[in-house]
C-alpha cells in the first residue's frame, strides 16, 4: 500500500515542510524500484495530481544549476555516482527533486487558478500533451499549405510546457489586474529601491573633434588619398609639437575648413534613437580618456578624428511622475507574483513518497 505525505508549503521561497510523524520530512534518493510512467502521480495539489511527466520536466530544468551548486560549491565531478553521493550533508538527488516539485507545485496553482478563472477548461498532463499534438498537427498542415505560423514549427515539450504557463499567467494578470490595486507607497517604494538602476539620468558629456567626415566608401577612399589625411596628420603633428587641441580647434572653426572640420557635441541627453546610436559611437570614442584628454587620430565607420574629452556633468534623477506610468505592469507583474506565491503558501500538497522514491536521475 502506498505512503502519502501530506505537507503544507510554506514561505515566499516555497519551502516544503512536510507534516509526517512530527519529522522534517526529506525525498530519499533511489537505486530501486520500477520506472515510472508519465502519466504516474508524484503529488497531489489541492486534489489535482502531478504527473511524472511534469516533475521530469522541472528535473530536467535544474539539471544545469545543481551541477553547477555541487561543482562550485564542493568540487564535486560529473560521473555515475553523482546525483547519490553526498557532500557536506546534500545530495543531489534530494536537493533537484525537492526544487523540481517547487517548481510543479507552483505551476499547478497558477493552472488551478487559471481554470477557476475561466482561462483553461482541462489542467491534466495528459490533455496537454494532447494539446500539444494537434498544435503540432495544425502547424504541419499551415506550414504545408503555405500559412504563416509563429515559433517552430514543431513543439519540444520543454517549450510547449513553458509556453502553455506562459500564456496562463500572462491571461491570469491581465484577467485580475484590477484586483492587484497600486497605491502611491507601490510606486514610492518601486520608486527609491530601482532608483539608482533605472532612474538615474546619464550623465553629461562634452566632446570636441577635429574630424574628416565620410558619405560612403568610395568617399571615405578619396579622403584618405587626399590631401585631407594628410592635413589631419599635421595636425596632429602639431600638436605633438606643442601646440594645444583648443587653439587648433578654434583656428578650425574660425576658418571654416571644408575638409577638416571642427564639431562639439554634449553627449547623454538623448532625443531620438538616431541620436542613441550616433552618440554610442563617439562615447566609444573617448572610452578611455579622462576629462582634458586628447585622443590619437581615431578611425571610425564613418570619420577619421581627433577628440578632446572636454567635461562631464552629474545630473539627478527622473522625476517619479514622468516614470510612473512605465511602472504599472511591472508593480502588477510583482503584486501577481505575490499572489501566486500566496496560493502556494495555503496549498494543502500531498506527496506520494512511493514514487517520487522510484525518481531517479543519469
Amino acid at each position: 500500500m502506498r505512503k502519502k505525505v501530506i505537507f503544507i508549503l510554506t514561505g515566499l521561497a516555497v519551502l516544503l515542510i512536510v507534516v509526517w510523524t512530527g519529522a522534517t520530512y526529506f525525498m530519499k534518493s533511489a537505486n530501486h524500484g520500477s520506472e515510472l510512467g508519465i502519466y504516474d502521480p508524484v503529488a497531489v495539489v489541492n486534489g489535482e495530481p502531478i504527473a511524472y511527466g511534469e516533475l521530469l520536466h522541472d528535473l530536467n530544468a535544474q539539471r544545469s544549476s545543481i551541477y553547477d551548486y555541487f561543482r562550485i560549491k564542493y568540487g564535486a565531478l560529473d560521473s555515475e555516482d553523482f546525483w547519490t553521493t553526498a557532500h557536506g550533508g546534500e545530495t543531489p538527488i534530494e536537493m533537484i527533486k525537492k526544487q523540481a516539485l517547487e517548481r510543479s507545485v507552483k505551476r499547478k496553482i497558477q493552472q488551478l487558478i487559471g481554470k477557476k478563472a475561466g482561462i483553461i477548461n482541462d489542467i491534466s498532463y495528459h490533455t496537454l500533451l494532447d494539446n500539444m499534438k494537434k498544435e503540432n498537427e495544425r502547424r504541419k498542415e499551415t506550414v504545408k499549405n503555405k500559412g504563416v505560423i509563429y515559433g517552430p514549427i514543431t513543439y519540444e515539450e520543454a517549450t510547449y510546457v513553458e509556453e502553455n504557463i506562459r500564456n496562463i499567467s500572462t491571461d491570469l494578470k491581465e484577467k485580475l489586474k484590477n484586483d492587484f490595486k497600486l497605491t502611491d507607497q507601490d510606486y514610492e517604494d518601486y520608486y527609491a529601491s530601482k532608483k539608482d538602476e533605472l532612474y538615474k539620468l546619464e550623465d553629461l558629456k562634452t566632446v570636441r573633434a577635429i574630424m574628416i567626415t565620410f558619405t560612403n566608401k568610395a568617399d571615405k577612399k578619396k579622403k584618405q588619398d587626399d590631401a585631407a589625411i594628410i592635413k589631419l596628420e599635421t595636425i596632429k603633428k602639431r600638436m605633438d609639437a606643442g601646440e594645444s587641441f583648443d587653439e587648433i580647434y578654434d583656428e578650425l572653426v574660425h576658418n571654416k575648413d571644408e575638409t577638416v572640420t571642427a564639431v562639439e557635441k554634449v553627449l547623454g541627453d538623448f532625443k531620438t534613437k538616431e541620436e542613441f546610436i550616433k552618440g554610442q559611437d563617439w562615447l566609444k570614442d573617448i572610452e578611455n580618456l579622462r576629462v582634458g584628454q586628447v585622443s590619437d587620430i581615431v578611425e571610425d565607420t564613418d570619420r577619421i578624428g581627433i577628440y578632446k574629452y572636454m567635461d562631464k556633468r552629474e545630473r539627478d534623477y527622473k522625476p517619479l511622475k514622468e516614470v510612473k506610468e512605465t511602472m504599472k505592469n511591472v508593480l502588477r507583474d510583482i503584486k501577481y507574483e505575490a499572489f501566486i506565491n500566496q496560493s502556494v503558501k495555503e496549498a494543502t500538497v500531498e506527496v506520494i513518497e512511493e514514487n517520487v522514491n522510484k525518481v531517479r536521475m543519469r
